[in-house]
């Protein structure tokens, strides 16, 4: 562990601290020392302070220890203190520092400094923390100085308190990181004027500068308050610090050789140098805070830019007059044929009535154009989500949302993904799996919009239903895959029979469906079930083996056979029952009168005869027999 903490680089870090401590506590006592007085500019406490808040803590405890003893000795060697003063002077300083460090850290402030509430912070800990460090200083060395102990007490804290104050800003918020960032941009037009800007700000406060000292007409510190303004709005916290400390060590150093003009009557140089440094401080204060908040927005607008800007959405905000306010990259890629007019200022409504001139949205008909776009701009208002799919194929989902301010906030969403999942869920759930043909359930749905259609328009619905003759005999004496590859088989061939417009599906095991909408005659339905009769009838070859597959079926025609959807469908499994009763491989029509038939259709042959007198039985193009043989 000592090894570790005492490591060469802790060892320089911490040798380096002690160095500057001590040279920024010599630098004060030359400039700002009275004998019999205490020195009224302190900056070293602040210095070692703003250094151990940006060291590893691991290395606080060795540079703490090199500081106490290189400022002892000093104390003792160079300027010819009694031991106890020495120590008692280092160790008291020390005390301070090391209470306004656990004072900051405790509450976890970000540094570098970039929020309000870091800066408050820092300002109370300067405060704060050079009441340790006055206090004792004074209890222990009170009787060494000819002054009231009020006076030695007061003029210790203050001094301190003003140098915190006016350096930890600049300490904790120096961030390499930004200038990197500028010297890896080019040398673009925006960056030297940013240069030239800044320039110009700090040509103004030494000029400023120039003006008191050589002038010597005015010294106070107020006349560099707009200098320090317009650098807290354009360059930030740690520039407007940067210029705060130089006004302030500017103004000591002049005053100790009696270069700045003086403010206050009959006041000493300490006491000049130490009101002079609480003007600068009450200058420089106001425009710190302004730094930190200018910060803190630019900070926060981008974050919420890289924020939009990663967004894998499109986003854009709308006024409440609904003009566009600003939108991320994705929000024109998404609508790219309007890409062009997607600037501040134009109106949800023209950017919808634009694109749908432009094609964008290829599913409106021209005659709903004007509601279609009421539609569309009373949903951007109201916050209410809807869908749309755009002439390039993708779905997009808006989703609007009203802001306290009466604005909307408009999010689009490819959901094209999402839409292809749900078809092909879709597909699975309303097709079968073996097939690929429409199972059961998209045949009701199918064969009731058909009904439909029939309502609004004059035409005739025919219903097939198609049955395997004998395929138990295929899987027992073939097996079961060998009887899928023949369902396979028989689906290409209803499919083949069958016009594209017209519906072949797969109602489960053996059992096929077809519904065919036509505007003639029903003689057409009549040929069409004879060729599916005919085409499963024709042989087959099925893993090496010949196969001779037959098929009955039973037709019913709507309107000429009224009814509903489910009688429908019994019409047609009546008539499939009564096509099997008579021989395998037939078909037959189911007829009206055979409403007086049984709903569980005829049980013996008498009952068929006497049932079905009405229902004309077809042979299957002359064919005795198309029960299923094989070789």
């Amino acid at each position: 562990m000592w090894h570790q903490a005492l490591s060469p680089a802790t060892s320089l870090r911490a040798l380096g601290c002690a160095l500057a401590y001590v040279a920024a506590g010599a630098l004060s006592i030359a400039f700002s020392h009275e004998v019999g007085t205490v020195a009224a500019f302190w900056p070293a406490n602040a210095l070692l302070l703003g250094l151990l808040l940006r060291m590893p803590p691991r290395d606080y405890p060795a540079s703490l220890a090199t500081c106490m003893l290189v400022t002892a000795i000093v104390n003792l060697v160079g300027y010819g203190e009694p031991l106890f003063v020495a120590v008692a002077r280092a160790a008291a300083n020390l005390l301070g520092v090391l209470c306004g460090y656990h004072l900051i850290t405790r509450f976890s402030p970000t540094l570098p400094l970039s929020d309000l509430r870091t800066l408050f912070l820092l300002l109370a800990a300067s405060l704060v923390a050079p009441l340790v460090s006055a206090s004792i200083s004074t209890a222990l060395l009170g009787d060494f100085l000819p002054l009231p102990i009020v006076t030695q007490w007061w003029t210790r804290w203050s001094r301190d308190a003003i140098g915190m104050l006016l350096l930890l800003p600049l300490m904790t918020s120096f961030d390499l990181k930004p200038i990197r960032e500028r010297w890896r941009r080019r040398w673009d037009r925006p960056l030297l004027l940013e240069a030239a800007e800044f320039t110009l700000a700090f040509a103004l406060l030494f000029g400023i500068l120039g003006l008191i000292l050589l002038g010597d007409w005015y010294g106070s510190p107020s006349l560099f308050t707009p200098v320090l303004l317009w650098t807290a709005l354009r360059f930030g916290i740690f520039p407007t610090a940067a210029a705060a400390a130089t006004i302030d060590l500017v103004a000591v150093v002049s005053a100790a050789r009696d270069a700045w003009p003086s403010l206050f009557a009959d006041f000493t140089n300490s006491q000049e140098i130490l009101s002079l440094q609480v003007l600068v401080l009450l200058v420089a204060l106001p425009p710190l805070v302004v730094a930190v908040v200018v910060g803190e927005r630019a900070r926060a607008r981008r974050q919420l830019d890289d924020a939009l800007e990663s967004m894998a959405d499109a986003f854009a905000l709308y006024d409440p007059a609904d003009r566009l306010v600003l939108c991320n990259p994705r929000y024109p890629e998404f609508l790219s044929r309007i890409a062009d007019l997607l600037v501040p200022g134009v109106g949800y409504e023209e950017l919808v009535r634009e694109g749908l001139r432009r094609g964008l949205y290829p599913d409106v008909p021209a005659a709903q154009a004007d509601a279609w776009i009421a539609e569309q701009v009373a949903a951007h208002r109201t916050g209410l989500a809807s869908e749309v799919q755009l002439a390039d194929g993708r779905w997009l989902q808006a989703i609007a949302r009203p802001t306290a301010d009466g604005g909307t906030v408009d999010v689009r969403r490819d959901i094209t993904e999402r839409k292809r999942l749900e078809e092909a869920i879709e597909h699975m759930a309303m097709h079968d799996a073996l097939t690929k043909l429409p199972n059961r359930a998209m045949f009701y749905r199918e064969l009731e919009r058909a009904l439909a259609r029939a309502e609004r328009e004059p035409c005739r619905i025919g219903v097939f239903l198609v049955d395997l003759d004998r395929f138990k005999d295929v899987n027992d004496t073939f097996g079961h895959a060998s009887g899928d590859q023949l369902l396979v088989e028989i689906a290409n061939r209803l499919t083949e029979c069958v016009r594209t417009e017209d519906l072949v599906a797969r109602l489960g095991g053996d059992e096929f469906a077809v519904v065919a909408v036509g505007r003639d005659a029903s003689n057409g339905f009549a040929a069409l079930a004879r060729r599916i009769v005919d085409r499963l009838s024709e042989r087959a070859w099925i893993a090496g083996n010949e196969i001779e597959p037959g098929a009955s079926l039973g037709m019913t025609v709507y309107p000429d056979d009224p009814g509903s959807l489910d009688e429908l469908i019994a019409h047609a499994d009546r008539a499939l029952y009564a096509a099997k009763q008579r021989g395998r491989g037939n078909w037959m029509r189911f007829d009206e009168t055979a409403r007086r038939g049984r709903a569980e259709g005829p049980r013996r042959l008498d009952d068929l005869e006497r049932t079905w007198s009405a229902v004309r039985p077809i042979s299957a193009g002359g064919r005795s027999s198309a029960s299923a043989r094989w070789r």
